[in-house]
């Protein structure tokens, strides 16, 4: 169940559950079986996230697979296994989406394409590609 259609602007606590919804796309960022990441995802278990807490960071793994993390590595997004690679800054933009950037290779941030194609994090920003609103859920 969707506890809120936009983001709040609130905390992203360690156990939230969450979904990225790409403003490029329009659909949920998930990781799939075979671990790509892409823009594609609808409501279900391969969309959903758990935050975790890394110091000042986060990192976001699936809930109902959480040895699955969402990661940024050798210039790919990527499904990682909860380490380094998986540790994420999050930015707030004032229209209420994020953009999640690398906490150990800066400027990389995830990112995807109009057509829910992964776009490579070395070549994604703060701009639309690298925008997504955060969707609680119960």
């Amino acid at each position: 169940e969707v506890v809120s259609t936009q983001s709040t602007g609130g905390p992203l606590v360690p156990g939230t559950q969450i979904r990225l919804t790409s403003q490029s796309a329009g659909k949920n960022l998930r990781i799939s079986k075979n671990g790509a990441v892409d823009g594609r995802g609808g409501t279900g278990e391969w969309a959903t996230f758990t935050v975790h807490n890394r110091g000042p960071h986060i990192a976001l793994s699936l809930r109902s697979h959480g040895n699955m993390f969402l990661a940024i590595h050798s210039g790919s997004l990527t499904k990682g296994d909860g380490g380094q690679f998986c540790s994420m800054i999050v930015k707030r933009h004032p229209d209420g989406a994020i953009s999640l950037e690398s906490a150990v290779q800066p400027g990389h941030h995830v990112g995807v394409l109009p057509n829910g194609d992964p776009k490579p994090p070395p070549n994604t920003g703060t701009g639309e590609h690298g925008r997504f609103f955060v969707h609680f859920v119960k």
